[in-house]
């Protein structure tokens, strides 16, 4: 059969009117797809502070222990991971920040907090917030040792790990601020179990770290 050739005029008619009736598809997979998006973050990010809440923390979590290289193993894929640590930290003093300068200053310290931790980590970073006035973040490709580096601690053991003060403004005519500490806790992934009892291990031994630095008078990382 002889192919049909159409001036080309009419056949960018044609197109035009291919691409007028598909558009209201298109239309609708854009608005789906944004709306998708926003049922996802409703679903795994804190309304407060943006970061993760515990289930989207945790959902990366996993994502990163299954990048793991099981031990003895070479390398041969990039996006490998040798290293996973955890660290949990807490706002020192938070019910006292509540109960003197009420719950909208609490709120504002933890949107505070969490920006800063942002401004702490790698883009590859995970930070999260855990619950109440307690964050989470994950290191890839970072053992202890590196993470406790990161916020100062020294082998000599004359400097303690510590993550720097967050200073949040309480009024802007008398310039008065209050200056917030946190306590913070490090362990490290071992991948000796299953990953999801890898990662509930880990986060368990950073929390009995974090209690530690919170006995041990506050303002401080310690490792597990």
């Amino acid at each position: 059969m002889e192919k049909l050739i159409l001036p080309p005029a009419e056949e960018l008619n044609i197109i035009n009117k291919t691409l007028e009736e598909e558009a209201p598809f298109e239309g609708f997979a854009d608005a789906w797809g944004k709306e998708r998006k926003n049922l996802e973050d409703l679903a795994t990010k804190d309304p407060l502070t943006s970061l993760y809440n515990r289930r989207g923390f945790m959902e990366e979590a996993r994502r990163l222990a299954s990048r793991i290289r099981p031990e003895g193993k070479a390398p041969h894929r990039k996006e490998e991971l040798t290293n996973l640590s955890f660290m949990l930290v807490d706002v020192d003093n938070f019910k006292r920040i509540n109960d003197t300068f009420g719950h909208d200053v609490g709120d504002i310290a933890l949107k505070a907090v969490a920006q800063t931790l942002r401004g702490l980590c790698r883009e590859e970073d995970i930070v999260g917030r855990w619950g109440g006035e307690e964050f989470i973040v994950a290191f890839p490709h970072s053992n202890l040792v590196e993470v406790l580096r990161k916020f100062g601690f020294d082998e000599s053991g004359k400097k303690t790990a510590q993550l720097p003060k967050t200073d949040i403004a309480l009024s802007e005519k008398d310039n008065e601020q209050i200056s917030i500490t946190l306590s913070a806790g490090v362990a490290e992934y071992r991948p000796d179990q299953t990953q999801m009892q890898n990662i509930e291990n880990a986060i368990k031994r950073a929390d009995e770290a974090l209690h530690q630095a919170k006995e041990s008078g506050k303002n401080r990382l310690l490792s597990e």
